[in-house]
């Protein structure tokens, strides 16, 4: 029986290109020459392309995803911070892993969604970073919705999280083993409410009287927000002598900040970032983070709908992460939980 690698190899095309081609995708930007070929070796090898047909709530059809974007999370951001678009990768993956036709995808604003019809289509969402519930109310119910970094009513939908609140809890308490008292905070801007890392570090440090609300920064999610963010911290007095940066783009913005400025990192100024993307540990010097697994993030999204393990009760799955300590808060070794 041929199968799409069998079309693509036949085709000079990837395989996601296959899927995208067969799934009638109307996203895919492909030469109409390239569309005709693939669909030549599909009829030349007799592909039989696989109808979409439900076993009680699992999925063998047609998977969406609505993928959270505000005016800071642009295309500059994506470029620079990975998070999203390896959680969209992850789901990419596991969906050309398991046959499935690559996901159709929608952005969701702050200015709402309007789903076409290939979403409405769609027999599950995976939202990515949407925390505003009007989403789900937009789309058929009959469709299966889950999230993915963040678990809106868990007794309702199933979700896959990363527990930004024991990870933070771990850096914080990491810095004070170091012996820093005056801890900073650099976090980027959230369309609703704060970020879970900025209220557990505020609520850590208040709770151990060390909590300075001049010490928190709040920018958005790239290299420059964390650039101006330190720049800003620098002109005030009493400078914390270590920081807790939210993202990884932004604790390498803030630590480029700290040297323009004749700083030394860690001599005088800690920092942790968070993410651990592949240029923290190449930087000067290399970048203390938390690790995430966001791709698989991504890929653990697609197996739950496509075979949860109960159809009524939703599951959360949390993340473990792991604290990796480098050079640019002046100690080393490995924290995992």
């Amino acid at each position: 029986m041929a199968t799409m690698r069998d079309i693509a190899e036949r085709a000079n095309v990837s395989t996601s290109v296959v899927s995208r081609i067969l799934s009638q995708d109307g996203t895919l930007s492909v030469a109409e020459s390239t569309r005709e070929r693939v669909l030549d070796a599909a009829n030349e090898l007799n592909y039989q392309v696989k109808k979409k047909v439900k076993r009680g709530k699992q999925i063998v059809g047609q998977l969406g995803i609505v993928l959270f974007h505000s005016q800071d999370h642009s295309r500059e951001r994506d470029l620079e911070d990975p998070y999203f678009p390896a959680i969209r990768r992850g789901i990419e993956l596991e969906c050309q892993k398991r046959g499935l036709p690559h996901p159709v995808t929608q952005y969701w604003s702050s200015e709402g969604l309007v789903p076409n019809e290939q979403l409405r289509a769609c027999e599950a969402i995976i939202f990515i970073g949407v925390e505003d519930m009007n989403a789900t109310k937009l789309l058929p119910s009959d469709q299966r919705h889950m999230f993915v970094d963040y678990a809106p009513e868990p007794d309702k939908y199933s979700s896959i999280v990363v527990n930004f609140q024991s990870a933070t809890e771990t850096v914080v308490n990491h810095l004070l083993g170091l012996g820093h008292r005056q801890i900073g905070l650099i976090v980027g801007s959230h369309t609703y409410g704060v970020d879970a890392r900025q209220a557990c570090f505020e609520s850590i440090l208040g709770r151990q009287g060390l909590f300075r609300p001049e010490a928190v920064f709040v920018t958005d999610w790239t290299l420059n927000g964390g650039y101006r963010a330190m720049m800003e911290a620098l002109a005030k007095p009493n400078v914390p002598s270590a920081f807790f940066v939210a993202s990884d783009p932004m604790a390498i913005g803030a630590i480029k900040a700290l040297q323009d400025a004749g700083k030394r990192v860690p001599e005088d100024v800690a920092i942790v970032g968070f993410d651990d993307i592949e240029m923290a540990g190449f930087v000067t010097p290399a970048l203390t983070t938390v690790r995430i697994n966001t791709e698989l993030m991504g890929r653990l999204a697609v197996r739950l709908c496509d075979a949860p393990l109960d159809e009524v009760t939703p599951l959360t799955i949390v993340l473990p992460f792991e604290l990796v300590v480098r050079d640019s808060c002046g100690t080393k070794s490995n924290v995992s939980q």
